[in-house]
């Protein structure tokens, strides 16, 4: 996971109060055309949806707990906080506010009228951004607001947090180089194998359903589910 979880322990707890919350839920029962269908075409009996953190105040004050340890720890450079959105945009709102920064975010595609740019806000210029989004799969959201980002604004991207990593960096390395060869660190409060994990353990998956999990984990795009 090219260490991006940052903390052991926070990873465990974070994904407890994901799959306890019903944020990423697995149904292997359900017919195959009930699965859900990724932007890309494939299917998956699994779902992973942020949004549903915010509908509790107590798990929305764990993960911004979190996320403000981190920033403290690893980011104290940051001089915004930035949201992703849409699912980015309450926990870096939130966050900004515990540290006192200001903040923005970055749309998913240009507004359609004005002046066309991706980052709302209008944040000073050549400031030091934390970039906050609610999870992290092909990475190219990240990619994209880092270089709207510094070529809207010159803000310098100095560390990107999410709060769950589903993504196999280790058949992307195209997308670990982009990020590596801006020096802009990646967190993330859990990951899959730690959901998987918390799965088992409650039971909600057997152990060969966790096997199966894995492989697809490895090469999401062309593994064909049993």
């Amino acid at each position: 996971m090219k260490n991006i979880i940052w903390n052991e322990e926070i990873a465990k707890d974070t994904a407890s109060v994901l799959i306890g919350s019903g944020v990423y839920s697995i149904d292997f029962k359900k017919n195959k055309d009930e699965w859900t269908k990724l932007p890309d075409g494939t299917i998956t009996p699994c779902y992973c949806n942020c949004r549903y953190i915010n509908r509790s105040p107590f798990q929305t004050r764990v993960i911004v707990n979190y996320l403000e340890t981190i920033t403290r720890l690893k980011f104290k450079n940051a001089e915004i906080v930035v949201g992703l959105a849409t699912a980015g945009i309450p926990f870096a709102s939130l966050l900004a506010d515990r540290l006192n920064l200001p903040v923005s975010y970055v749309r998913s595609k240009p507004k359609g009228y004005g002046q066309g740019n991706l980052v709302e806000c209008n944040p000073q210029r050549g400031l030091k951004a934390l970039v906050i989004d609610d999870l992290l799969f092909t990475g190219s959201s990240l990619m994209r607001a880092v270089e709207a980002l510094s070529s809207e604004y010159g803000i310098e991207t100095v560390g990107l947090a999410t709060i769950v990593s589903l993504s196999s960096w280790e058949s992307k390395e195209n997308e670990w180089k982009f990020f590596k060869d801006r020096n802009v660190p990646l967190c993330s409060l859990t990951s899959y194998s730690h959901l998987l994990e918390e799965l088992l353990s409650k039971e909600k998956i057997t152990k060969e359903e966790l096997k199966e999990l894995n492989f697809y984990y490895l090469s999401p795009k062309t593994y064909e589910w049993k």
